[in-house]
């Protein structure tokens, strides 16, 4: 069968490339169109099926999508991903046959052999029908047996293609449970269903590696894993591994809490070019408090001075907007990045994602509507839909915050701005940060961070700051 993604943003996912390499394994066609207008129909004339691979923040728009191409095609649609995962009620949908939840390589291979078969497709496991609503099935204990991401699904559009940094993820599943972050959720729904914390051999994603910087561009390799030094004695066989077979800079995300001195010398001596690490407050009432991260100020500080006395540069993830902030706590979390001399700092207004603790929380303390749900989320990146104090200085402080970070001398100037009516100009600054921030943190050329920006202007209202940086 023909299998079509549709999505709305310049940006490489892993999801639609691990399905699809499975479905074309299996002898299925796939295509992805990122449709610049409403003229992408001619672009399906021969799809079969409609996928959709959707999180929460831009759930409409697929569904727009699924309306269109429901009515003028009438093929099957299927909507995958993060939203139909955990709000499944989304079949409700009249243009939605039906949603993929969870890890979806064999459900949905197994849904489009039987939509070419002319089988039932009421009793496939993580796939949702109007009438069944099916069980997860056992999660893939082996993630060596899955094939290499199908980059080709994306790398026909020249401006991902081109782009000098790659992205890999060389496992699944985060073992932590902050209360802002979806995991403890999924971890629930899987449990009892396999391990769920899973990482591939060294060998197999240095085989992965080779094979796409034999075909594509590449200057610098990103681990996108939520948590890529979760085992230190598999980092170190990594490491040592990645140095003898690439050798390009490379960047991975971590917590405070993981690593010794040795360890990341290895990453040092194997090439790493950064590190990033979530800081979230720099109050720790509210980051072990209320987001349950639980790492101290202490654990900050030691990492931070251990990747600078490596030589690797580093940045932050930060949120302001948490429920019961305060301003000088939002404003400490500057401080914190300041005192570390952070070297790509990010910050994001705190979203209560429903069906998250924090989102309870909030709910129960009358922080956010009683009936509020996720058609009425904003992004992380514009507004928080919370009732806060101080809400208006809060937002202008994501705003600048990056320029506070990276230029100290201003932060008692953007005390005084945080207080301002909110205007373009603070947007404007907030674009150009990110700007030098992607030629900072991957040896991005200048017209590659310029083009960066320009694409900001859509995707970075849609998709995770970790993500796409």
């Amino acid at each position: 069968m023909n299998v079509v993604f549709l999505q709305d943003v310049m940006f490489e996912y892993f999801g639609p490339m691990y399905i699809s390499a499975v479905l074309k394994k299996a002898g299925h066609r796939v295509d992805l169109i990122i449709p610049k207008n409403r003229t992408y129909f001619h672009e399906m004339k021969e799809a079969q099926v409609l996928a959709l691979s959707c999180m929460s923040s831009g759930h409409q728009w697929y569904l727009d999508r699924a309306k269109e191409v429901k009515e003028k095609l009438g093929i099957p649609v299927v909507m995958g991903g993060p939203h139909p995962t955990f709000f499944p009620e989304v079949i409700n949908s009249p243009y939605l046959d039906y949603i993929c939840l969870g890890e979806g390589e064999q459900a949905m291979l197994d849904l489009v052999r039987a939509l070419e078969k002319g089988e039932d497709t009421e009793h496939i496991p993580n796939i949702w029908t109007k009438n069944n609503q099916n069980p997860l099935r056992l999660l893939p204990d082996d993630l060596d047996e899955i094939p290499f991401a199908d980059r080709t699904l994306y790398y026909k559009y020249p401006f991902l293609r081109n782009l000098s940094t790659k992205k890999f993820l060389a496992g699944r599943g985060c073992p932590f449970h902050c209360t802002f972050c979806y995991n403890q959720t999924i971890q629930e729904m899987y449990r009892g269903k396999g391990r769920f914390v899973r990482m591939r051999k060294p060998e197999k994603v240095i085989e992965e590696i080779q094979d796409v910087l034999g075909r594509y561009p590449c200057r610098t390799v990103r681990f996108s894993d939520d948590s890529f030094a979760v085992s230190t004695s598999w980092f170190k066989q990594f490491a040592e591994l990645y140095k003898k077979e690439i050798g390009l800079p490379w960047t991975f995300l971590l917590r405070a809490d993981e690593l010794d001195e040795e360890t990341i010398r290895l990453a040092k001596e194997a090439g790493c070019h950064s590190a990033y690490f979530g800081i979230e407050s720099g109050s720790e009432r509210i980051r072990n408090g209320i987001l349950q991260k639980n790492i101290s100020n202490e654990d900050i500080h030691r990492l931070a001075g251990l990747l600078d006395k490596a030589k690797i540069k580093f940045g932050t993830y930060n949120m302001v907007g948490s429920p019961t902030e305060t301003l000088e706590e939002a404003l400490s979390t500057v401080q914190i990045n300041i005192d570390i001399k952070t070297d790509i700092p990010t910050c994001s207004i705190l979203q209560p994602y429903p069906r998250t603790k924090l989102f309870d929380d909030c709910r129960e303390s009358g922080l956010i509507r009683a009936d509020f749900n996720p058609d009425d989320l904003p992004t992380m990146f514009e507004e928080s839909p919370m009732r806060l104090e101080n809400k208006r200085p809060l937002e202008n402080l994501h705003k600048l915050f990056y320029l506070a970070v990276k230029f100290p001398f201003l932060f008692p100037l953007v005390k005084v701005l945080i207080h301002w009516p909110a205007n373009p100009l603070f947007k404007l600054i907030f674009f150009l940060s990110y700007g030098h921030r992607s030629f900072t943190a991957f040896n991005a050329g200048i017209l590659e961070s310029i083009q960066l920006g320009l694409s900001l202007r859509k995707t970075v209202y849609k998709i995770n700051a970790k993500n796409l940086f």
